[in-house]
This record gives C-alpha cells, structure tokens and sequence, in this order.
C-alpha cells in the first residue's frame, strides 16, 4: 500500500487556520488509510509548516516505520480478483513466513475431451507419492521437456487458461472435474432451471434430477423428492 501525501487545504484551496479535528486525527484517504498530526500548524500565522503522515500495517492495524515495512505482493489466492495485490506489514509480522513455508508442486492436467486444463497444486511430499515405479525425481528428470511456445492444439495441448469459478452462476453446473464444492452446489440447488437452460444454450449435459449421479453430485436429494411429489 503506497503511502499518500496529504496536503492539508480544503476542497476550495484556501488554507485550514485552524483544523477542526484533534491535533491528530486517522483518516481514510483514497483506500489508504493514514493519520495526519497538525502538531507543526503554526496557528498564529494560520500556515501549515509540517505534516507527518503515519502508515499502519494491513496485516495487524500497527503503525509501521519506513525502515520496517516490507511489501507483500499476493499473487494467488482463493479471494483474489482482478490480478495481484499489494499488501505492507512490519518485518516482525513476517520473521517465520520463510520457515512456514511449504514445498509445492504446480501442475495442469489434460483430460481428454476437455479444453482447458485443470490447474493444481499439491504438497510436494503427496505428489512424490504418486510414484510407485519409480521415486518421482528420477522420473521427472527423466521426462520430456514442455516448450509452451512451440504447444499448439493439434498437440493434445493447450495455454492454460483461467480455471472457471464453478461457484458463480456463469460456470455451475458445467461437467467438470474434481470435486463439487458447497458453494457451487447451492447455486445449483437454488437456481436449477436457470442453470439447466444455459447448459442447453450452450449444448451441454442438463443436470437431471432423475439420474443418480447428477443428484449426488450436486446435493440434490431434497429437491428431486419435491418435484417427484407435486408430479405425482
């Protein structure tokens, strides 16, 4: 989070004599939030002759000095929308981050008949795990090398994309796979018909009530037991 010069005049451009608020007052100024000390104002004169602009930390609220902040450029997250963010903190706040952290593998499956690829990561000790051949790193080191410039379509495969969020009204109830989370399954529960009519417009499955595996899939049990009494 940048820090902000605030200069203290009203919105007409005339100079605060004296300001209204205490001699120091927190504010929230375009997203950012600061704290303004009038100590310095020169009252007699009516002429601001200093500032001093405070940062806080976004992780714990604490006030953060120049020497002491570190910039925390959040590039994946579950929350995330629109790209990266850019979050300060003090250095204390991030003295075990390091030592916390965990070794991950990030990878893409392409299964047949699908478009797009399902992006994942996994501990590093539970992929190596999948290997029961051979230990993973032989296989790895062993493997063919990817060039994404020279992938094309006719290859099998694909520039990975986005992964749809299944939990928006946009992407529910499209075949897909993995597991169903809770909040894709309420969408569909909720919104079903609405759902059903945009899988058709664009030529895919219908979720139906009547097959086991689409009530299963998407917690349906209730609602398939409604529509068979007021059909009956």
């Amino acid at each position: 989070m940048p820090s902000q010069l605030i200069n203290c005049r009203t919105g007409y451009g005339t100079t605060l004599d004296k300001p209204k608020q205490p001699l120091s007052f927190a504010a929230d100024v375009l997203g950012y939030p600061i704290a303004i000390d009038f100590s310095q104002l020169d009252t007699m004169k009516g002429k601001l002759v200093g500032q001093k602009i405070i940062r806080f930390s976004d992780l714990s609220g604490k006030t953060v000095d120049d020497e002491d902040i570190v910039r925390v450029i959040v590039t994946q997250h579950p929350d995330l929308e629109g790209g990266p963010v850019e979050l300060e903190a003090l250095a204390d706040e991030l003295s075990d981050v390091e030592d916390s952290a965990l070794d991950l593998v990030t990878f893409e499956l392409y299964f047949p008949g699908e478009e797009e690829p399902d992006q994942l990561i996994m501990e590093l000790d539970k992929f190596n795990a999948l290997a029961t051949d051979a230990p993973m790193p032989e296989i790895i080191k062993g493997a063919t090398k990817v060039s994404r410039s020279a992938m094309s379509p006719r290859s099998g495969l694909v520039a990975a994309k986005a992964r749809p969020d299944y939990a928006s009204l946009e992407h529910a109830g499209k075949p897909h796979k993995g597991k169903t989370q809770d909040a894709e399954k309420k969408l569909v529960q909720e919104h079903l018909d609405e759902i059903n009519e945009r899988l058709k417009a664009d030529g895919l499955r219908m979720i139906d009530l009547s097959n086991a595996d689409h009530v299963a899939r998407y917690g349906l049990e209730t609602l398939a037991m409604e529509r068979t009494k007021a059909t009956s």
